[in-house]
C-alpha cells in the first residue's frame, strides 16, 4: 500500500521477470542499478520502502534539482508525506508491533501525562497507516 504502491509492484515483477534466479553479470548489475524504475529501497526502521523518485522524494527536497537525478534517498529522513513511499505486509506486521508496545507504555501508570500525548500521537499515527493499508488491500472498501 502506500502512493508509490504501483510502482513497487511493478519494480518487483520486473525484477522477478528478467533478474530472478540468475547470477548477475557486472554489465547485468550495472544495468539493474541504472534502471530509474528499478530503484526501491527498503528503509530499515521506518517501516517503508523508498521507490525513489528525485522529483517527488521530500527527503531530498532541499537539494539542488541539477543534482537531485544522480542521488539516492535518505533514508533517515523519511517524510511519512512522501509519495515514495510503499509497504508490505512485513512493514504492516512492524507497525503492529511497535503499535502493541507504544500502547503497553501509553497505559503504564508510570507514564507521565505529557509522555502520554505524545504516545498517544505515534499510536494514532500508526493506526492511520495500518487502516490505510489494510483499505487497499481489501480494494477500497471499507
Amino acid at each position: 500500500s502506500g502512493p508509490a504502491a504501483a510502482r513497487y509492484r511493478a519494480a518487483a515483477g520486473e525484477y522477478r521477470d528478467r533478474f530472478q534466479g540468475l547470477a548477475l553479470t557486472t554489465k547485468q548489475a550495472a544495468a539493474l542499478m541504472a534502471n530509474p524504475s528499478m530503484r526501491v529501497y527498503d528503509a530499515p526502521g521506518q517501516t517503508l520502502a523508498c521507490c525513489f523518485d528525485p522529483r517527488k522524494a521530500l527527503c531530498r527536497r532541499d537539494t539542488p534539482t541539477t543534482a537531485r537525478a544522480a542521488t539516492t534517498p535518505d533514508l533517515t529522513a523519511c517524510d511519512h508525506r512522501c509519495a515514495n513511499i510503499a509497504r508490505t505486509e512485513e512493514h504492516i506486521t512492524a507497525l503492529r508491533a511497535e503499535l502493541a508496545a507504544l500502547q503497553e507504555e501509553h497505559d503504564s501508570p508510570t507514564t507521565p501525562a505529557p509522555m502520554r500525548h505524545r504516545i498517544r500521537a505515534q499510536i494514532d499515527r500508526r493506526e492511520a497507516i495500518v487502516t490505510a493499508h489494510r483499505y487497499a488491500q481489501d480494494g477500497g472498501q471499507p
